[in-house]
């Protein structure tokens, strides 16, 4: 068999390598071949992203403030209480039994 692919042209001494891409990636649109509407998108899908990373922080920072009081007049522990009577006096919140 390997004399049958020496015959063809076709042996591994024959084989190049397929060329690697390069590491970094060829842009086809560059300098002012960019267009205006391309550079509006790019600004406004940037900024879209980061309004709603920042959205996210202040609904985490929002539920953390409003978290912290309830937390700190719970006379147990949060994580290990089975019970969950926010309006017992003094309220008992407990996690334990969802595990």
């Amino acid at each position: 068999m390997s004399s049958h692919t020496e015959e063809i042209g076709r042996g591994p001494e024959n084989i190049r390598p397929a060329s690697e891409p390069s590491s970094q990636p060829s842009s086809q649109i560059a300098g002012k071949a960019v267009r205006v509407g391309d550079r509006v998108f790019r600004g406004l899908s940037a900024l879209s992203g980061s309004l709603i990373l920042v959205c996210m922080a202040a609904i985490a920072a929002f539920l953390l403030y409003r978290t912290v009081p309830a937390l700190q007049a719970d006379t147990k522990s949060f994580l290990t209480t089975t019970t969950w009577f926010p309006d017992n006096s003094p309220s008992v919140f407990g996690v334990a039994a969802l595990a």
